[in-house]
Protein backbone atom coordinates (compact mmCIF):
# COMPACT_ATOMS: atom_id res chain seq x y z
CA UNK A 1 0.00 0.00 0.00
CA UNK A 2 0.73 3.66 -0.48
CA UNK A 3 1.24 6.35 1.99
CA UNK A 4 -0.42 9.50 1.32
CA UNK A 5 0.69 13.13 2.24
CA UNK A 6 -1.42 13.02 5.74
CA UNK A 7 -0.11 9.63 6.28
CA UNK A 8 -3.18 7.47 5.38
CA UNK A 9 -2.34 3.95 3.47
CA UNK A 10 -4.49 3.94 0.25
CA UNK A 11 -4.94 1.24 -1.49
CA UNK A 12 -3.95 1.31 -5.42
CA UNK A 13 -5.89 0.32 -7.53
CA UNK A 14 -5.78 -2.79 -9.94
CA UNK A 15 -5.26 -1.62 -13.73
CA UNK A 16 -5.58 -3.98 -16.62
CA UNK A 17 -2.50 -3.91 -18.96
CA UNK A 18 -1.97 -1.54 -21.52
CA UNK A 19 -3.20 -3.14 -24.81
CA UNK A 20 -1.45 -2.29 -28.10
CA UNK A 21 -3.66 -2.83 -30.74
CA UNK A 22 -6.65 -4.68 -30.39
CA UNK A 23 -7.47 -8.02 -29.31
CA UNK A 24 -8.62 -10.91 -31.08
CA UNK A 25 -10.02 -14.37 -30.29
CA UNK A 26 -6.97 -16.01 -30.90
CA UNK A 27 -5.08 -13.74 -28.30
CA UNK A 28 -7.58 -15.24 -25.66
CA UNK A 29 -6.41 -18.45 -23.71
CA UNK A 30 -7.85 -21.61 -23.98
CA UNK A 31 -10.81 -21.69 -21.50
CA UNK A 32 -12.00 -17.66 -22.53
CA UNK A 33 -11.93 -19.59 -25.87
CA UNK A 34 -14.04 -22.50 -24.73
CA UNK A 35 -16.64 -20.20 -23.08
CA UNK A 36 -16.86 -17.72 -26.00
CA UNK A 37 -17.72 -21.01 -28.00
CA UNK A 38 -19.90 -22.44 -25.98
CA UNK A 39 -22.02 -18.73 -25.82
CA UNK A 40 -21.94 -18.58 -29.57
CA UNK A 41 -23.43 -22.02 -29.78
CA UNK A 42 -26.06 -20.32 -27.61
CA UNK A 43 -25.11 -22.08 -24.05
CA UNK A 44 -26.18 -20.26 -20.69
CA UNK A 45 -23.75 -19.53 -18.19
CA UNK A 46 -24.72 -22.78 -16.27
CA UNK A 47 -24.92 -25.19 -19.20
CA UNK A 48 -20.93 -23.22 -20.19
CA UNK A 49 -20.02 -23.90 -16.55
CA UNK A 50 -20.99 -27.59 -16.46
CA UNK A 51 -19.74 -28.70 -20.01
CA UNK A 52 -16.09 -27.01 -18.61
CA UNK A 53 -15.94 -28.24 -15.32
CA UNK A 54 -16.14 -24.58 -14.03
CA UNK A 55 -18.24 -22.72 -11.80
CA UNK A 56 -20.75 -20.67 -13.57
CA UNK A 57 -19.20 -17.54 -11.01
CA UNK A 58 -16.06 -18.49 -12.62
CA UNK A 59 -17.62 -18.45 -16.69
CA UNK A 60 -19.17 -15.17 -15.63
CA UNK A 61 -15.75 -13.37 -14.39
CA UNK A 62 -14.02 -14.83 -17.68
CA UNK A 63 -17.09 -13.23 -19.77
CA UNK A 64 -16.91 -9.93 -18.18
CA UNK A 65 -12.77 -10.09 -19.03
CA UNK A 66 -13.00 -11.35 -22.22
CA UNK A 67 -15.84 -8.46 -23.04
CA UNK A 68 -13.00 -6.13 -21.71
CA UNK A 69 -10.26 -7.82 -23.99
CA UNK A 70 -12.58 -7.54 -27.10
CA UNK A 71 -14.16 -3.80 -25.75
CA UNK A 72 -17.13 -5.37 -26.49
CA UNK A 73 -20.45 -3.78 -25.01
CA UNK A 74 -22.43 -6.90 -24.05
CA UNK A 75 -22.58 -10.72 -24.91
CA UNK A 76 -24.08 -9.96 -28.08
CA UNK A 77 -21.07 -7.89 -29.32
CA UNK A 78 -18.88 -10.79 -28.00
CA UNK A 79 -20.95 -13.61 -30.15
CA UNK A 80 -20.97 -11.01 -33.35
CA UNK A 81 -17.48 -10.64 -33.10
CA UNK A 82 -16.78 -14.52 -32.74
CA UNK A 83 -18.93 -15.52 -35.95
CA UNK A 84 -16.85 -12.45 -37.61
CA UNK A 85 -13.23 -14.25 -37.32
Amino acid sequence: MKTSANGTEARSQRREPTRHGPVRLNDLGDQERGVVDLLARGCVDRDIAFALGLSEVTVKCDLARVRRRLGARNRVDIVRLAIIE
